[in-house]
């Protein structure tokens, strides 16, 4: 475990996947996947839309279907505030100030929305550091 100050806040991390309960690791996998593959930003929606026109433009229709429901799901995650990148992060995240984080979509709200003031660099810095340590190894 890794233990951080963020805030007021005491936050222990796992360090290693081999510290991570196997449910906790696969919810993690899952927003991470989301993150990469469908987004949850404007940045996203508007990849999404090149995308779309390109598979359009070359008659791939099944495929721009398919990219038009990731469209919607992404332009619905950025509209409510759903960031799949900030779900990850909590999901690393064993405790705050001795009490534990559960892995449900509404605790993990619950973390970020209690960790406020941390910064989108700050968690940028800490996922990537605890990704080189928790994913493939």
């Amino acid at each position: 475990m890794r233990t951080e100050k963020i805030g007021k806040n005491t936050v222990v991390f796992y360090d290693s996947i081999k510290e991570m309960p196997i449910q906790r690791h696969n919810v993690m996998q899952v927003f991470l996947m989301q993150d990469s593959g469908i987004g949850s930003t404007m940045q996203a929606v508007e990849a999404h839309f090149k995308t779309l026109d390109a598979l359009l433009v070359s008659g791939k229709v099944e495929d721009a279907i398919k990219e038009r429901q990731n469209l919607h799901i992404n332009f619905y995650c950025a509209l409510e505030n759903i960031d799949f990148k900030s779900f990850a992060f909590a999901c690393m995240i064993d405790s705050i100030n001795g009490k534990q984080v559960g892995i449900t979509e509404d605790a993990l709200k619950g973390v970020i929305d209690k960790l406020d003031g941390l910064t989108v660099g700050q968690v940028d810095d800490i996922l990537e550091g605890l990704k080189k340590n928790c994913i493939g190894n």
